[in-house]
This record gives structure tokens, sequence and C-alpha cells, in this order.
């Protein structure tokens, strides 16, 4: 089995999710902000993100902080009105 294979349960969601979802889960497909917090019992995961990201984007991904679930739910609802909008124009 590969590091990218291996299943932990996800705090955020609730449920079983594989490493390569974590790898993507983040902030413009970056890994999600909890990586290191959540997978560092299951193999050296600095070490591993340290091979595939710039020294910048890891110090981002490892001090990155979620925005609160306020402004998340309004930013949902901001899309879903303009993309009401744009299909009622027929865009």
């Amino acid at each position: 089995m590969t590091k990218k294979d291996m299943e932990i349960r996800c705090a955020r969601l609730g449920g079983p999710v594989p490493f390569s979802y974590c790898e993507k889960a983040g902030h413009d497909g970056q890994p999600c902000f909890k990586v290191a917090d959540c997978w560092w019992q299951h193999f050296d995961v600095v070490a591993y993100l340290k091979q595939r990201l710039t020294a910048e984007e890891l110090r981002e991904v490892l001090e990155r902080r979620p925005q609160p679930k306020l402004t998340g739910i309004l930013e949902i609802i901001q899309q879903a009105c303009q993309n009401s909008s744009a299909d009622d124009r027929g865009e």
C-alpha cells in the first residue's frame, strides 16, 4: 500500500479519506492545512511534502488556518446566487 492509498478518519469531514485527498484538499489544490496534524503518526508527512513543495508552498500549507465557517457559508451562498443569476440570463 502506498502513502496515497492509506486512509484515516478526517476530523473535518467525519469519514475515512485517503492521503491522496488530503494532499489536494487545501487552498488552490494544495495540501489540506491539517495534513501534518492528521498524518504525522502514520509517516513523516513533512519530509514527504518537502520533496514535493517549494519551501514557500510548504510554509503556506503548514501556517494556513481555515477561514471561519460563517465566511465559507457566505461565500457558498454568494456563488450560488451568481450561478443562479447566470442561469436566468441563459449563460
